[in-house]
């Protein structure tokens, strides 16, 4: 409902009970059936009851034109409040703007940290793969020492056989010589 809509049905309001009032003061209290006449009366029949006389709805109007023009004006922005709307603006703006920069200052401060960030991810990365390199060549000298062990393995085999195959037949004969000395006397 807009706000024509709205002072049109509170003037029509205003109009009825005021008539109700008037009539009431002026008829006998006491008289219920014209009173329920009275209260019978629709917003049609008033309207059309001022369309009837025209001399009646001019005196209605300047009669409720004050208190019409006070209800509007009061709905109404004043300079002072166009002013304090303005100052508020002109607050949020500052406020915008403050928190602006502060969220640029914040937004360079995190880049910075992001960009150092960065640096340090890449010396990680950097020693990761140096790492990397020093694994691969700490395998390949374990295998080249896998490959000695065994050659030593090898050769330590070949000369325990070699030791074994001089001296077992020494042995034995040592032993002959002790055990022929010790029982030949």
């Amino acid at each position: 409902m807009d706000v024509l809509s709205k002072l049109v049905h509170q003037v029509l309001v205003w109009v009825y009970v005021y008539l109700c009032t008037y009539l009431q003061l002026l008829l006998n209290p006491d008289c219920d059936l014209l009173m329920g006449r009275i209260l019978s009366i629709t917003a049609n029949d008033i309207v059309r009851m001022f369309e009837q006389d025209r001399e009646a709805c001019r005196r209605l109007a300047e009669l409720l034109a004050p208190d019409i023009a006070r209800s509007v004006l009061q709905g109404a922005a004043t300079k002072q409040d166009i002013e304090k709307l303005r100052q508020e603006i002109e607050k949020l703006r500052s406020d915008f703007n403050e928190f602006r920069q502060e969220t640029k200052q914040e937004t360079s401060e995190i880049r910075k940290e992001i960009s150092g960030l960065k640096e340090e991810i890449n010396e990680v990365k950097g020693e990761i793969n140096g790492l990397r390199r020093e694994i691969s060549e700490l395998k390949e000298e374990i295998g080249v020492l896998r490959e000695r062990v065994a050659r030593v393995e090898g050769v330590l085999s070949l000369l325990v056989k070699v030791f074994i195959a001089f001296n077992v037949p020494l042995l034995i004969a040592v032993i002959g010589i002790l055990l022929k000395m010790a029982l030949i006397p």
